[in-house]
C-alpha cells in the first residue's frame, strides 16, 4: 500500500525535465553530439525531448523534405548532472535540420562503463501493494512504554530474524522479497524507522530490456494486480547490467507504467485491499507463478489476453465489464477443454452427416430439405452455460449464492426461453447487451460484475496452480454486499 514517498527508496534520479546531449550516428560512421532537452517523469508518459542542432538527414535531387524520421535500437547522451543516459528504441522525427523532438520506450539514467550493452542481471523493484502480499511484516514485536514514577520510558521493538525472503528456480533466477530500512536515531527530537517493500531479481545471465519487460516486469505486475484487485503500478525498477561493478552500474529505469514514487509503508487500516492470497515462506511462491504466468501467456490463453491487460482498471462501465468477464470465462472454458471441445464437434458432425443422409432419402417436400440443411448449424460450440456452470463449481459457494440472487436475475423471470436458472439468465443479459437489443442499469449491473470479477481473478490464480483452499479468503468481500 503506498505510503510517505520521502521514505521509500531513494531515486537516483528525481523525475522532471533535464538538458542532455545525444550522441547520434553520423553519415561516415562517426557519431555526433547534439544538444538538447529530456522529459523524464512518471505516469504513462514515455521519456521524451528535443535535439537542438544539425542532424543528418535525407536529401533527394538537391532537395530535402521534412519531417524526417528515423529509428535507433539505443542511443547514448549525458544529462547535465554527468549521469548517462540510455534511451532504448528511440524515433527521432527532423522538423527541420536543426530542429528535431525524440520519444523512446524506455530510458535508463546512472553511470554505466562505456561498454555498456542491452543485457541485464538484476532488478530491483518494488510495486504498489507490495508489502500488503507478503506474508510477513518486518516488525515481530513490539512494547508500549509503561510509565512509571521516577523513571524514564523507554521505546522497545524487534524485528523479525530476516527481512527478506527468497526463492531459486530451477533455471538459476532467484527472486527475493521483503523490506528496506531507513531509521532516525541520532536525533535528539525525533525517532523512527520505516520500512519500504522491495523485490530483487537476480538472473544467471543477462537478459535484454524486452525480455526483462516481458519475462519479469509485465508478469510481478499483472499478478500484483490480480491478487490485490487494484492497479499495481510499477513505482521503481532499478536495472543493473550484467557487467562491472553493481553498485557503479545501478541504473534506474524510466518508462510508461512507472510512477517513480517509491513509498514506504504505511500503518495497517481497515480499508486496506484485501488480497487474494499471500506470499511469503508460509504461503505461495512467487517465483514460482511468475513461471506459471510466462507460460499461460506463451500459450495464448484467452483469460490471460481478454482479462488480465485490462484488470484492475478504474472507471470501467458495468456494461463493458459484464461483458468482458463472460468473454473471459467463456474463453478460458474453450482453452482448458479444447481436447474435449473437439470430440464432442467430431461426434456431431457424424451425427450430422448421418441424420442428413436420412432426410436426403426421406419423403419430406425439397423445400423443407433445404430449410433444414441451410439451417442446421454446421458447428458444435460449447455454451455459455456450460463455462458459467464449470467455472463457478470451482469456487467457493457464495459466489453462485450472490449470482442466482441478483436482481437481474430475477428480472429475467417470464422472458421466453428463459429456463429459469441463473447461468441462462446471464446468457440472455449477454445477448441483449451484445446486440444491443435491450439495455440495463449500471447499478444492477455492477452487482452482477463484483462477483464475477472475482471468479475471473480466482480462475486466473487457479491457472498458476494456486491452492484452491487458499481463495476462500479472496470470496469473503461479497459478505458485505
Amino acid at each position: 500500500m503506498a505510503g510517505d514517498t520521502s521514505l521509500g527508496l531513494k531515486l537516483l534520479l528525481e523525475p522532471g525535465d533535464y538538458a542532455c546531449t545525444i550522441n547520434l550516428p553520423d553519415d561516415d560512421g562517426s557519431t555526433r553530439e547534439v544538444a538538447g532537452e529530456v522529459e523524464l517523469v512518471g505516469g504513462n508518459r514515455p521519456p521524451r525531448g528535443n535535439l537542438f542542432g544539425y542532424l543528418p538527414h535525407e536529401v533527394l535531387t538537391g532537395v530535402a523534405t521534412f519531417p524526417q524520421r528515423s529509428s535507433y535500437p539505443v542511443l547514448r547522451g549525458r544529462l547535465r548532472n554527468n549521469q548517462e543516459l540510455v534511451l532504448l528504441d528511440v524515433s527521432v522525427t527532423t522538423l527541420f535540420p536543426e530542429q528535431s523532438s525524440f520519444s523512446a520506450r524506455a530510458a535508463l539514467v546512472g553511470f554505466p562503463q562505456s561498454d555498456f550493452a542491452d543485457s541485464f542481471s538484476k532488478i530491483r523493484l518494488q510495486t504498489i501493494h507490495l508489502d500488503r502480499v507478503i506474508d510477513y511484516a518486518p516488525l515481530a514485536e513490539t512494547k508500549l512504554p509503561q510509565p512509571k514514577p521516577g523513571e524514564a520510558l523507554e521505546w522497545w521493538v524487534r524485528e523479525r530474524t530476516s527481512r527478506y525472503h527468497e526463492w531459486a528456480g530451477a533455471s538459476g533466477a532467484k527472486l527475493s522479497v521483503g523490506f528496506d530500512a531507513r531509521a532516525r536515531t541520532a536525533d535528539p527530537y525525533e525517532l523512527y524507522v520505516r520500512y519500504a517493500p522491495v523485490g530483487e531479481i537476480h538472473l544467471p545471465t543477462g537478459l535484454p530490456f524486452a525480455s526483462i519487460v516481458s519475462s519479469w516486469l509485465e508478469p510481478l505486475t499483472g499478478l500484483m494486480t490480480v491478487i490485490a484487485g487494484e492497479a499495481a503500478s510499477l513505482t521503481y525498477v532499478e536495472l543493473t547490467p550484467s557487467s562491472g561493478h553493481e553498485q557503479e552500474r545501478r541504473l534506474q529505469l524510466f518508462g510508461s507504467g512507472i510512477t517513480q514514487m517509491p513509498y514506504a509503508s504505511k500503518p495497517w487500516n481497515g480499508r486496506d485491499v484485501r488480497p487474494a492470497i499471500r506470499i511469503g515462506p508460509e504461503s505461495e511462491d512467487l517465483l514460482a507463478l511468475v513461471e506459471s504466468w510466462r507460460r499461460q501467456v506463451a500459450s495464448r490463453s484467452p483469460l490471460f489476453e481478454t482479462y488480465t491487460s485490462l484488470a484492475g482498471v478504474s472507471g470501467d462501465h458495468p456494461r463493458h465489464r459484464f461483458l468482458l468477464l463472460l468473454q473471459a470465462i467463456e474463453g478460458h472454458y474453450g482453452h482448458v477443454h479444447v481436447d474435449k471441445i473437439a470430440e464432442d464437434r467430431a461426434r456431431f458432425v457424424e451425427a450430422r452427416t448421418r441424420h442428413l443422409t436420412l432426410i436426403d432419402e426421406s419423403s419430406l417436400p425439397p423445400d423443407t430439405k433445404r430449410f433444414i440443411k441451410k439451417h442446421l448449424r454446421s458447428r458444435l460450440d460449447p455454451q455459455l452455460r456450460e463455462a458459467l456452470t464449470w467455472a463457478i463449481g470451482l469456487v467457493p459457494e457464495i459466489a453462485e449464492s450472490k449470482l442466482a440472487s441478483a436482481s437481474l436475475v430475477a428480472e429475467m423471470q417470464g422472458r421466453d426461453g428463459f429456463d429459469g436458472t441463473w447461468p441462462d439468465a446471464l446468457r440472455l443479459l449477454r445477448n441483449d447487451l451484445s446486440h444491443g437489443t435491450r439495455g440495463y442499469g449500471p447499478f444492477a449491473l455492477r452487482e452482477l460484475v463484483t462477483t464475477l470479477e472475482l471468479v475471473v481473478r480466482a480462475h486466473v490464480l487457479l491457472a498458476l496452480r494456486v491452492d484452491p483452499d487458499g481463495l476462500q479468503g479472496m470470496f469473503a468481500v461479497l459478505n458485505d454486499y
